[in-house]
């Protein structure tokens, strides 16, 4: 990630104005070079992430530290709907069709803690679901 970033900053140079990525932790990795460069911590470029929305990540987020969003992906949320997939599996029932949906998250809206987990009461709603209610 050092060399790419190096390399988009001496070919683009102020004209770069976005970083994208699938993973947040190629920002981590690219946070020295654009240090190096003197290149703004709140940007350009504007670093934006698309993952599972890690701690670290979150903590740029927090602190505008080369990256300004990242779209995290409600992981708790997931385990319990792999549970209840294979509950349902096991009973022979057909899959809840259910997809989770992720969020934008920004310096405005970062989660206080390490993950995205929405507040749905998805906990409540498994419960009873799981117990016959």
């Amino acid at each position: 990630m050092t060399g790419l970033v190096s390399s988009l900053l001496r070919r683009d140079g102020s004209r770069l104005g976005y970083l994208l990525a699938v993973n947040g932790n190629y920002f981590g990795a690219a946070k020295p070079e654009l240090n190096n460069a003197g290149k703004p911590a709140a940007g350009p470029p504007v670093a934006v992430a698309a993952g599972d929305g890690d701690a670290a990540e979150f903590q740029r987020v927090r602190d505008g530290d080369h990256q300004a969003a990242t779209v995290a992906e409600p992981l708790v949320l997931q385990g319990w709907q792999v549970v209840d997939e294979l509950n349902r599996a096991l009973a022979g029932r057909p899959s809840s069709g259910f997809v989770a949906t992720p969020a934008l998250i920004t310096r405005r809206n970062v989660p206080a803690g390490d993950v995205f987990d929405p507040p749905s009461g998805y906990r409540d709603v498994y419960r009873k679901m799981w117990n016959g209610s």
